[in-house]
């Protein structure tokens, strides 16, 4: 596949999750426990380019952010999703992450990190998150957060190894080149 081709994939697939993060979970409440720009951060980013994971992880954690009735400041999760960007691209470059169990592994645990970097930040600036609920609210959203994401990760994984089937190969040839020769 070309590299042009390719680029308007990754386009088109961060607007088509952005688009529908914005309008499904205004529309189905339960929606908003999944964090579709989260999702395609990790899908990327375990195709071992850290550059690409973390743009990919900054673009659509900022314009995550811009979305309307998201709330908080602008950028808190792009930064967020920049370092699982970097993280997870990082791991997948040292570790063999190919199996499915793995990958949705991988994704719970971004959720958790994800969570994680983002009341830190707002901790770090001053600014309460929940002030009339603490920490246990948070802690339950997380919670909620990390099986939402576990379980649409499944099917949007699925989506996007159809969409993205002629890169496949191309991954396993590098983990074949760099283990077994």
């Amino acid at each position: 596949m070309s590299q042009s081709l390719f680029a308007i994939k990754v386009v088109a697939t961060l607007l088509v999750a952005l688009s529908l993060q914005g309008v499904l979970s205004y529309i189905w409440r339960p929606f908003r426990y999944i964090d579709l720009a989260l999702i395609v951060t990790v899908y990327f980013s375990l195709m071992r380019n850290q550059m690409m994971g973390m743009f990919i992880g900054m673009a659509s954690g900022v314009i995550k952010d811009a979305l309307p009735g998201s709330g908080g400041i602008i950028g808190i999760g792009g930064i967020a999703k920049t370092l699982i960007g970097f993280f997870v691209a990082t791991a997948s470059v040292h570790l063999t992450l190919e199996n499915s169990f793995v990958r949705l592994l991988v994704v719970a645990i971004a959720s958790v990190i994800n969570t994680a970097i983002y009341v830190g930040l707002y901790a770090l600036l001053g600014v309460n998150l929940t002030p009339e609920q603490g920490m246990q609210e948070i802690i339950k959203k997380a919670e909620w957060e990390l099986i939402a994401n576990t379980g649409a990760a499944i099917v949007i994984f699925w989506l996007l190894n159809i969409v993205f089937a002629e890169e496949r190969p191309d991954r396993y040839k590098v983990v074949k080149r760099r283990f077994y020769r």
